[in-house]
């Protein structure tokens, strides 16, 4: 079993390699805050942009678009505690929503940062929302790549006031180009748009795959999903066995074996 210093030495490694590939000049470093230490990715001469990373990462995961990102902003990619490369820490009995806050503010604090934009993604937006709530003062724009940990569709009604648009990944260049809310909801009603134009051609791959289905049943075949089906021979079971309905159970009930491509 590998030891904790061996694990940091690889991930040193792997993130030295990422950094030489994709963003060479960016400066490694560490920063403490109440309760130990984590390390900082810093790129860029812009305005502050403190990215907070996801769930089981860390900063590295940024790493790829750093470079695009520091174009007009000095981004600021943290480990969170007990990722990455920062000091060990116990969860065991921590208020998470609590110990984000404090975190969070204690780095900006180390970096002399009255306020900053902060992007963040998954488990990260979560800390970063409770964060923006908390002192909204601190926070000028929140960009939010992917759904926060336990956040809904709808835009939490905290934050209304605040003015921080919670958008994905492809809207990012609107955030910081000053994009208004009219503007962030015409580019979300084009995606919807275009996702219902598609439902149709959806809808009819499914009856004609629930046709062959009821045709192999009456046949007493074993029946093997393929592409040639409509399902993508990778698919999940259960996946596959969605796309069944209703009128397929009494043909399905005859079959002995059902095999599905891909496994379950």
């Amino acid at each position: 079993m590998q030891t904790e210093l061996e694990l940091d030495l690889e991930l040193e490694t792997a993130q030295a390699a990422l950094l030489a590939r994709y963003a060479p000049e960016t400066q490694v470093r560490r920063v403490r805050w109440s309760q130990g230490e984590t390390q900082l990715l810093e790129l860029g001469a812009g305005s502050p942009l403190l990215y907070v990373h996801g769930g089981l990462s860390g900063a590295p995961e940024v790493v790829p678009i750093l470079v695009a990102l520091a174009k007009s902003h000095r981004v600021l990619a943290v480990d969170r505690p007990g990722h990455g490369l920062s000091d060990p820490f116990d969860y065991r009995g921590v208020d998470l929503l609590d110990h984000a806050r404090t975190f969070l503010g204690d780095v900006m604090d180390s970096l002399e940062l009255p306020s900053v934009d902060v992007m963040a993604n998954s488990m990260g937006g979560l800390w970063a929302v409770v964060f923006a709530i908390d002192t909204p003062s601190r926070v000028s724009r929140l960009l939010l790549v992917g759904a926060p940990v336990g956040l809904k569709r709808q835009m939490p009604r905290q934050l209304l006031p605040l003015g921080l648009p919670l958008v994905g990944q492809r809207l990012a260049r609107h955030v910081f180009s000053h994009a208004t809310m009219d503007e962030s909801r015409k580019f979300w009603g084009d995606v919807q748009a275009s996702r219902e134009s598609r439902r149709p051609d959806a809808r009819l791959r499914r009856r004609e795959h629930a046709t062959q289905c009821r045709e192999h049943a009456r046949s007493g075949e074993p029946y093997r999903l393929s592409p040639t089906a409509g399902v993508s021979a990778g698919v999940g079971s259960r996946r596959a066995l969605a796309r069944l309905d209703d009128a397929d159970a009494p043909d399905l009930g005859r079959i002995r074996r059902l095999r599905l491509a891909g496994g379950g």
